[in-house]
């Protein structure tokens, strides 16, 4: 799990970076348990989109002001 204190010290670029690859470990993870090959469970995916969100958010807070 990523702490907003720490995604505030990065870059743009860095955090478009970070958000591109959870995106993408999520899309995998999700094609991997409609296969029936995923075997981490609920909270990776929970854990995976609450990343996605606060990345998000900080990059919005950042165009704001």
């Amino acid at each position: 799990m990523l702490k907003a204190s720490e995604l505030r010290e990065k870059t743009d670029e860095e955090l478009i970076a970070l958000c591109e690859e959870i995106t993408k470990d999520h899309e995998q993870f999700e094609i991997n348990k409609g296969t029936g090959e995923a075997t981490d469970g609920f909270m990776r995916v929970r854990t995976m989109r609450k990343d996605i969100a606060r990345i998000k958010t900080i990059i919005n807070e950042r165009g704001a002001k």
